[in-house]
């Protein structure tokens, strides 16, 4: 066997000492990138968060499965034709909004936000920008979409428990980012949730628009009532015409005669997903 000489035993541990100093550099690296949680104080905010808020009471399965109806984007039409619809039958809903939007024509403004919050609807951040690719985004440009739509909904006595992906986007990311503020996250992937929840930030969701049919609702309704499963059901546009990612108010109101004809719990995500994410000291 070969000895090893003298300038090499010598080296050893040199570069133990080295490939130490090197993983010491990049676990501080990688941690320096990763988000902190900031406490936040209720001075920070232009308003107080009303004391008066509705209170989701924690789910109890039936055993029958559970629907949520949700609108996506919080567009002007899901309040002015929606909404109404809803009253009727005495049922609530979930909205997600883009808090950028709220200026925007077109889109439900802060009034409106607030008096859907007050009506028993749960508000869902979308972010503040609607932005489908993630990748360019720095990881401070990131929290500031994700965190900092909660801050501009608190600001205006709003509370966001939950977070909806911008263009049903599924990015490591940005879960990662979410799940540091909200409670759950909703993505694009068509589907049903099995009771119990196996993940509360991958959350699929069934989109009802101009193409979708009646015998398909009942089929997802029916799926979940069947197998004790969440279904959530997703809105985009209420339009008078049959334009795409869009559904009628009339094709609306036969969506929602099926919903209560089904005999399942009507639920927003807030009173299926425990909170441990709401409130100004986050």
């Amino acid at each position: 066997m070969k000895t090893i000489s003298l300038n090499y035993r010598f080296l050893l541990p040199l570069w133990g000492v080295l490939a130490g100093a090197l993983l010491i550099w990049l676990t501080a690296s990688a941690y320096k990138n990763f988000p902190v949680l900031a406490k936040v104080s209720e001075e920070e905010f232009v308003n107080e968060v009303p004391k008066d808020l509705p209170v989701f009471e924690p789910f109890k399965s039936s055993g029958k499965g559970v629907i949520t109806l949700w609108f996506d984007s919080g567009w002007k039409s899901q309040y002015t034709l929606a909404l109404p619809e809803i009253e009727k039958r005495k049922l609530k809903a979930a909205v997600s909004v883009v808090t950028s939007y709220t200026d925007y024509p077109g889109f439900v403004n802060w009034d409106e936000i607030k008096s859907l919050q007050n009506k028993g609807w749960e508000i869902v951040s979308l972010g503040k920008i609607y932005k489908c690719e993630w990748n360019d985004l720095n990881i401070d440009e990131l929290r500031d979409n994700v965190y900092g739509s909660k801050r501009q909904f608190l600001s205006h006595g709003i509370i966001t428990e939950n977070f909806a992906s911008p263009c049903g986007a599924v990015d490591l990311s940005l879960s990662n980012m979410a799940s540091y503020y909200y409670s759950s996250q909703k993505i694009g992937e068509e589907g049903n949730n099995t009771l119990p929840l196996e993940s509360v930030y991958t959350l699929k969701s069934r989109t009802v628009n101009s193409k979708t049919t009646l015998a398909e609702v009942e089929q997802w309704i029916n799926q979940a009532r069947g197998n004790n499963q969440w279904v959530i059901l997703t809105f985009n546009q209420i339009t008078e015409g049959d334009e795409d990612f869009s559904i009628t108010k009339e094709k609306f109101s036969k969506v929602l005669e099926k919903v209560a004809a089904s005999g399942m719990d009507i639920k927003v995500p807030a009173e299926i997903i425990p909170s441990n994410k709401a409130g100004t000291n986050i």
